[in-house]
């Protein structure tokens, strides 16, 4: 990929992201208590997976353009979907603490001393995040082991 390519490719990637989150948030605040008002919970959480579905679409592009996981380098013949399914679940992860703060939803988990949740689902973000991290670089060392073993 040519270097214009990819510098295109990241801007439009986050492009992409910042209209995604600018309209989910405009969603967020004028459609979120509409449909709540109208009874129609389960429509707005489908809206909120379809968010988490395509910021995590996002994301994998970003990272399938950059190709340096963790500002590593990504080594040929790196099996990506390892990668993908580590970020697609500390996105969710991410997008769970932060629906935990939702106004309409924080109320129920106050009452029921569930406070502290968005918290503890950004420590556990982080501990993916490390245990990630380390999977990676344990992939990464075997797979400069096998490309310098002689065949």
């Amino acid at each position: 990929m040519t270097n214009l390519k990819k510098w295109v490719g990241i801007f439009l990637c986050v492009a992409a992201w910042a209209w995604l989150y600018g309209f989910f948030l405009r969603l967020e605040k004028t459609v979120e208590p509409q449909m709540f008002a109208n009874g129609h919970q389960g429509r707005w959480w489908v809206i909120v997976l379809l968010y988490w579905i395509a910021d995590t679409v996002i994301l994998l592009c970003l990272a399938w353009i950059v190709r340096r996981p963790f500002g590593f380098r990504m080594p040929h013949g790196f099996p990506f979907f390892q990668f993908a399914a580590d970020g697609a679940v500390l996105v969710l992860l991410i997008h769970v603490s932060w629906l935990c703060t939702d106004h309409q939803l924080y109320s129920s988990l106050y009452s029921a001393g569930l406070e502290s949740l968005p918290g503890v689902f950004i420590c556990l973000s982080f501990a993916w995040g490390i245990v990630a991290l380390m999977k990676y670089r344990q992939l990464t060392g075997i797979l400069g082991r096998q490309a310098q073993e002689p065949r």
